[in-house]
Parts: structure tokens; sequence; C-alpha cells
């Protein structure tokens, strides 16, 4: 479980290491769907526009059924590349693994490489592969705080 400090960003600066974005999707009652980005700077939603680019739409195309929201971590200790962590998969209820399991079991892993698998397989058919950001999975099931 991470520690509360974990799940929690304030920051008064704005040459942080670390950003935060969110990359969600909703329909309301009236059919009216919205897929929205947005960062805690100008720069975090920069990047997380560029990392949607580099094949994050792709990776949102085998992302667990009933996710709305995910929480990106963006970590700027270079300036390009940049690495970017899935931190939390929200659904409107819950927050899931977002590989159709609920813990980090080995089905969790197999169905991650499954999807991975996929994903390189469209790249290559859509001959995007050369674009493809590194986005490292790292959420994990937890009671907020």
């Amino acid at each position: 479980m991470a520690p509360d400090d974990e799940l929690w960003y304030e920051s008064t600066v704005i040459d942080d290491k670390v950003g935060y974005a969110i990359v969600s999707a909703y329909k309301d009652l009236n059919e009216t769907k919205g897929f929205i980005i947005y960062g805690y700077t100008a720069e975090d939603t920069y990047y997380a526009c560029y990392a949607l680019r580099g094949g994050g739409l792709e990776w949102l195309q085998y992302v667990q059924d009933g996710v709305t929201a995910i929480v990106l971590r963006i970590e700027y200790d270079k300036l390009h590349p940049v690495t970017f962590h899935v931190e939390e998969e929200l659904g409107p209820f819950t927050e899931c693994t977002g590989a159709y399991t609920s813990f980090k079991t080995s089905q969790y892993y197999d169905n991650y490489e499954i999807g991975k698998q996929m994903l390189l397989d469209r790249a290559a058919e859509l001959g995007i592969c050369y674009k493809l950001v590194d986005i490292e999975h790292c959420s994990q099931v937890h009671p907020d705080p």
C-alpha cells in the first residue's frame, strides 16, 4: 500500500521534477460525450497530450472496461524524453488496475503483456512504432486518504 504522502500532490513551484495530468472521458444523460486532458500546469497538459500522441491513445483501447479517468504522473528528470507513469485508473464507483483484475496478481501481468503485444502489433500495422512512448502502469488499488 502506498504511504499517504504519495497520494497527495501539492506544489508551490513551477520547476517541479514531477507533474500530474488527468485523462478522462464522460457521457451524460443527453448522450453528449467528452474526452478531457488537463494537467496541474500547462507543461503537464502539454506532455500528457504528447504521451497520448505517442501511443497513449492506442493504449487506451486496451484499458479495462469502466475506466473513465486516468491519473498520469510525468517525471521531468530530463527534458526529453520525459517518463510517464499511470498512477491510478478510476471508474465511476471505484479504482482498478486497468488490466481486468482487482489486484496485481499473475493474471494482471498476463493481461498486461497480452495488451502490450496487441498494442505493438497494431502500432506496427499502422506504421507508428517509431513514435510510441514508454508508459509504465504503476496503478494499484488502495484506500483513498
